[in-house]
């Protein structure tokens, strides 16, 4: 997991197909560049517990004259030390949940005067433009490939974890908290607050308030879902019975127009609370600030 050091080889991917690695029958160990190949490559012998087991007919190939397969300098986890195998679903225990990152901004009145408030959002939004750039170039083959931004669990430099899987949401927080949803069918921005400062909670489901970075809807996302499943199933879908959104495409961009316009709400609404506040400072009187561990214990929440 450590950073490449200058003049090191980056660590391979090893991507063994739907079948996922081969690994040992008794032990579970992955194959590797030290296990032995026995019968001219048709079995393997398990360097940790030399079980000896089946190549699989996927993954067969002939042996030189010193018992080393023919293909084993163009497979990284037969001629290195070090591999990233790539899983299958088999994998996970349930279905792989998109990246969700969550930022909480201050926009009391000493944040929006300093600027803090402001810059934290200009941040937010150009970490979407490093997540559409670095998408764009993945569509294009200039940086993507397996493991890459779309689709992968990879992130653009200096863009959201999870690249364009990643769905975002803004909190903001000053005297209350405040949950920000953006309808899909207006576009429209609405603020709802949440009262309750000693122990915050979400006030409205994760799916109205997080954006997609693939800029998807959420009835395209359930859509596509289903198509997949019926795919891997067997099952046979008549084209003429499928729902529109299921061909709607990936669009970063509305996705970054969304948050754009999110934080110019952010602001607003922020600008009005202070405004209120300095017309009657005592209706405030007594409030007390929302603690931040609480509210990163709420996003926190969200994901499990």
């Amino acid at each position: 997991m450590a950073a490449v050091a200058e003049g090191e080889e980056p660590i391979h991917e090893a991507d063994l197909g739907p079948n996922g690695p081969v690994r040992c029958q008794r032990c579970k160990g992955y194959v590797n560049c030290f296990v032995k190949w026995l019968n001219d490559g048709s079995k393997w012998q398990c360097n940790l517990c030399d079980m000896v087991n089946d190549t699989p007919q996927t993954y067969y190939s002939s042996l030189d004259g010193n018992g080393y397969r023919h293909d084993s300098q163009n497979r990284p986890e037969l001629s290195r030390g070090s591999v990233d195998f790539v899983g299958t679903k088999d994998y996970c225990v349930r279905p792989v949940q998109e990246p969700i990152v969550v930022f909480v901004v201050d926009t009391s009145a000493p944040a929006v005067s300093s600027g803090l408030t402001k810059a934290t959002l200009d941040a937010i939004v150009d970490m979407a433009d490093a997540t559409i750039e670095a998408h764009q170039e993945a569509m294009t083959g200039g940086g993507g490939g397996p493991g890459g931004v779309v689709g992968g669990n990879g992130g653009a430099t200096g863009g959201f974890p999870g690249g364009a899987r990643a769905r975002v949401g803004i909190v903001t927080f000053d005297r209350n908290v405040q949950f920000y949803r953006i309808r899909e069918d207006t576009g429209e921005v609405c603020t709802v607050i949440m009262g309750d400062i000693e122990d915050p909670f979400a006030p409205i489901p994760p799916q109205h308030f997080l954006l997609r970075a693939d800029g998807l809807t959420e009835k395209a996302v359930k859509v596509k879902a289903q198509l997949q499943k019926a795919a891997e199933d067997g099952v046979y879908v008549d084209p003429a019975t499928v729902d529109p959104a299921a061909n709607e495409q990936v669009d970063v961009e509305k996705f970054r127009g969304q948050l754009e316009q999110l934080s110019q709400h952010v602001m607003v609404h922020a600008a009005k609370v202070q405004e209120a506040a300095a017309a009657a400072p005592n209706s405030l009187a007594g409030t007390v600030g929302c603690s931040i561990a609480a509210l990163v214990a709420a996003a926190d929440g969200l994901s499990e």
